[in-house]
């Protein structure tokens, strides 16, 4: 590796200091997420996940199981055991608390910036401490890494991106491959699988920064590669030989699986490859996804993608020109393009049309090339004064970039605040119609049903969802529950019907279909439709309540009361289903039966008014007037 000048050593002993300082920007930054909750996959990955509940004991399965297991049984293909054994042992101290893994995810955060200041006063020693300064300063405040930094799912991004820097910092001072720097890369694989993209990293830090040969440089490495190899056999082992079957990804995952040809999905890739490129310099519009349909597939040709292909060659062009002569602009460009080009599905297809959570890295190499060009263009690069002109550029950056992270931060509180502001910023995406859509339906049971504007935006949001998407099921099913709740029963049967159409063997989508019809007073259809769900195993209280309901209005009272037997006797504590159990019992002359019937609804929910009027008629039919006279008094009572 190249030796630092002599101006860069004698700035060395304040470097602690500045990494010191730049960390606690990096930490206050993201203060204001201390008090949000679990968001997106946090509840996945630590809210909901059994194994991260059960703390130290949880870790051994944690180890040999893919990511997510705990939680469900959609494997992924993905191997990521660190951060969740983190999560674990988080759980284990404070169990059910978001705090300790925002305060966590925060200070690694602080321990990443400080890790990249050391990294890049080490490859840049003969520049100005300005560029290391101004670089890691711009990157721990870009607002692109909110959703990394706030969203706690995303701590595999923070260690991989820890783990490279640990490792490429032994690699540059003890200019060998040691014991530390396998480990160190170990976890960053063990972290998250893009850790194998930085394996042409550190070749590109042997060639440039080192001045070796690529032969010897690639030599160096091959501690390293069989580190790889190893991972990959133990990774292939988890995933596939002790996981359930690999779920392949499909549209609403990546909306590139849905272009017609192999040109179409290279095109795309490359357009999303653009965006990419755009938002590492500037996030003009960020989301938590881009999935299907908001990112529509190019043609062939496509306009768009040949503009961003040409730019690749300019660029890839000049980090050849000036390797040796423009050293910063050269590694900036590269360490780009090595850590993005799988992320773009340029390559091969990802689990993803596009996520900000993957420019976590590769923004390091266009805020290299800004911070470079603030300095270089001004004539400030080696000026020793601590304000100049170059300064003054980074600081507005620094700052513009300070007041939209602190911004986007807000967003990442909860599901509620996040879904209602990505709507604006990736309209396009089917999810994001359907997860606002959820949101305002959440927020309309929440008020008691009360809140009818969240409704008609919930039914609005899953109309554009099935209209982006018209597979998509579970918008069409939430779109039939939101027709229901406000009325329109013809609307939530449709939808409901699509629903099914698209899952001929989910029964658990009939009983919306049943309650249209039973709302509708349609009984035949509803008994018919009940029937089968009970025969399917939706063996819900509701059905049995609407069941009976419906038989009884058709004067079948013998097959009510079979129907609500079977009821109280599954759900012994609904007090309408023992109340309707004792109407159909009354009907058919069975009073003394009747009598205990309403006593089990009363008891459950005393002072019910109907009741106490039906136990009224029951005791007089019997001939029992005082009884009669007793019970209707209670039931006039106010």
């Amino acid at each position: 590796m190249a030796k630092s000048v002599p101006a860069a050593k004698a700035a060395e002993p304040s470097r602690k200091y500045v990494s010191y300082i730049l960390a606690g920007i990096a930490c206050l930054i993201y203060a204001n997420t201390l008090g949000h909750g679990y968001v997106l996959d946090d509840i996945a990955v630590i809210g909901e996940n059994k194994f991260v509940h059960d703390g130290i004991a949880g870790i051994p399965k944690l180890l040999t199981t893919f990511y997510w297991q705990g939680f469900w049984d959609q494997n992924s293909g993905l191997y990521r055991p660190l951060s969740m054994v983190m999560f674990a042992l988080e759980w284990q101290i404070i169990p059910g608390n978001p705090l300790i893994h925002h305060l966590v995810q925060i200070l690694l955060y602080g321990l990443v910036t400080m890790q990249l200041y050391k990294f890049l006063t080490l490859v840049f020693s003969k520049y100005s401490m300005w560029l290391p300064m101004a670089a890691t300063l711009l990157f721990a405040l870009h607002p692109i890494h909110t959703e990394v930094v706030a969203n706690i799912k995303s701590r595999d991004e923070i260690l991989c991106f820890l783990f490279f820097l640990l490792t490429a910092n032994e690699l540059v001072q003890k200019q060998r491959i040691t014991i530390a720097a396998i480990a160190y890369y170990a976890l960053c694989l063990l972290s998250k699988e893009a850790g194998i993209l930085y394996l042409p990293v550190f070749v590109l830090l042997q060639v440039q920064m080192g001045e070796k040969k690529l032969v010897p440089a690639i030599r160096t490495l091959v501690p390293l590669a069989v580190t790889v190899v190893v991972w990959m056999g133990w990774h292939y082992i988890v995933v596939h030989n002790l996981s359930p079957a690999h779920v392949p990804y499909s549209r609403a995952d990546n909306s590139l699986i849905a272009c017609t040809d192999a040109a179409s999905r290279l095109a795309t890739g490359f357009v999303v490859l653009g965006m990419y490129m755009i938002k590492s310099i500037w996030p003009y519009a960020m989301s938590y996804d881009y999935s299907f349909n908001q990112i529509p597939c190019e043609d062939g040709f496509s306009m768009k993608a040949l503009l961003v292909l040409a730019v690749c060659i300019s660029l890839l062009y000049a980090a050849w020109k000036y390797f040796s002569t423009n050293r910063p602009i050269s590694f900036g460009i590269l360490f780009f393009f090595c850590t993005i080009l799988f992320a773009s599905n340029i390559v091969y297809l990802i689990g993803s049309t596009m996520g900000d959570r993957l420019l976590f890295a590769p923004v390091l190499g266009a805020m290299i090339c800004v911070s470079w060009a603030a300095y270089r263009l001004t004539g400030q690069m080696a000026s020793t004064k601590m304000l100049n002109a170059g300064a003054y550029i980074i600081l507005g950056v620094a700052l513009v970039f300070s007041g939209k992270t602190i911004a986007r931060n807000g967003d990442w509180n909860s599901n509620a605040t996040l879904f209602a502001a990505d709507m604006n910023t990736a309209p396009g995406s089917a999810r994001v119609q359907y997860n606002y859509g959820t949101s305002l339906l959440d927020q309309y049971t929440a008020s008691n049903n009360k809140n009818s504007e969240a409704l008609a935006g919930a039914v609005q949001q899953f109309r554009q969802a099935v209209a982006i998407d018209t597979a998509y099921r579970d918008a069409w099913i939430n779109l039939g529950a939101a027709e229901y709740k406000s009325g329109n029963y013809g609307g939530a049967i449709a939808a409901t019907q699509k629903a099914l159409q698209l899952n001929p063997r989910d029964s658990s989508v009939l009983l919306t279909i049943g309650d249209c019809y039973f709302m509708t007073k349609q009984y035949d259809q509803a008994i018919d439709i009940y029937r089968k769900s009970l025969q399917r195993g939706e063996h819900k209280t509701r059905t049995y309540s609407f069941l009976g309901t419906a038989l009884f209005t058709q004067q079948q009272y013998d097959e009510a009361v079979k129907v609500f037997r079977e009821g109280v006797a599954r759900d012994t504590t609904d007090a309408e289903l023992w109340g309707n159990y004792g109407n159909a019992l009354a009907v058919t002359n069975r009073t003394d039966d009747a009598l205990k019937a309403y006593g089990k609804s009363l008891q459950i929910k005393p002072n019910q008014k109907n009741i106490l009027y039906f136990v009224s008629i029951t005791y007089r039919s019997k001939g029992d007037i005082a009884k009669a006279d007793e019970y209707l008094k209670l039931s006039q009572q106010q």
